[in-house]
């Protein structure tokens, strides 16, 4: 009921006897509303269900009448894979594929991230989920191949399970995107490796990453693991690296603070926020601009 006609009856701007028309007539208009609700409801469920038989039979007919036992068959190794997979013991193949790729958007990203595969997610400008009417999205696959939204899954775990399950990646992707526009990142794509440091240094747990170690995916940190083993630069090259540094510190240190001495803490302050990258530990750190500083104050 509209509250301005409730006032006009109150201040006796209308009769008793057609206020309480207006209320049966509110009310009676709210009750149509909430029976057409259900039965758009109805109607979806008999939907849901005729397309649940019509899987069926489509699968029926697949597999033939006579087939039973290959019908059994598959369901137990689907019934397998699935234990795997709610388990945390599903090897996620798939990411042979996109390792295979030379760079990412945040978006796939972020989705190979939460341990599912991107190809049958659309996104919208902002980075959140197209969805339907109902806000409702199909196509997540997870990283080991199995569908969420497969026939097979929605008879088993339920509809129910489908929607925590969903709703739960969808606030992973939501924390990913707001950590992620809190940076400078300025390309619309990024080398693999590029997300896996980011990750890194945000405490980002990712749970395939040590069975894509094992697989040989991360050619990179093998790459950096072998120059660290081969030990220091020297030489000549290890001068003119020193010598960059120096420069780049001391016009740091002019751009923020004119031609007051350098004060060498003050920059390794500054850079205490790379610690996590490989070699920029603090020790490190202190240590080589150290002898950056020296270099370029008494150049040989």
């Amino acid at each position: 009921m509209d509250r301005s006609k409730l006032k006009a009856f109150m201040r006796g701007e209308i009769e008793p006897d057609d206020f309480a028309r207006q209320v049966f007539a509110a009310r009676e208009e709210e009750r149509k509303q909430r029976e057409q609700e259900e039965e758009r409801r109805r109607e979806e469920r008999l939907k849901r269900r005729e397309e649940m038989a019509r899987r069926k039979r489509d699968l029926d007919e697949a597999l033939g009448v006579r087939q039973e036992d290959r019908a059994i068959s598959i369901y137990a190794e689907q019934l397998v894979k699935m234990r795997a997979q709610l388990n945390g013991e599903a090897a996620p193949d798939r990411l042979h594929y996109w390792f295979l790729m030379d760079s990412w958007t945040p978006n796939q990203a972020f989705a190979i991230l939460a341990g599912y595969c991107p190809q049958s997610l659309q996104f919208d400008d902002d980075g959140k989920l197209v969805s339907d009417y109902r806000g409702e999205y199909g196509g997540l696959v997870w990283l080991s191949g199995l569908e969420l939204d497969g026939f097979f899954t929605d008879m088993v775990v339920g509809e129910d399970f489908k929607k925590r399950h969903k709703r739960a990646f969808e606030e992973n992707l939501k924390a990913f995107n707001d950590i992620w526009k809190t940076g400078a990142h300025t390309e619309p794509r990024y080398h693999p490796s590029y997300y896996l440091d980011w990750a890194n240094r945000k405490r980002i747990k990712i749970q395939w990453l040590d069975w894509a170690r094992s697989e040989g995916l991360l050619p990179w940190e093998e790459k950096q693991a072998a120059v660290t083993a081969s030990g220091e630069v020297s030489g000549k090259a290890e001068s003119n690296y020193l010598n960059l540094i120096g420069a780049l510190c001391e016009l740091y240190w002019r751009a923020a603070h004119g031609d007051a001495p350098i004060v060498q803490q003050r920059i390794l302050d500054v850079l205490s926020e790379y610690k996590d990258y490989p070699g920029l530990s603090e020790r490190n750190l202190k240590d080589k601009i150290s002898r950056a500083l020296k270099s370029i104050q008494n150049p040989k």
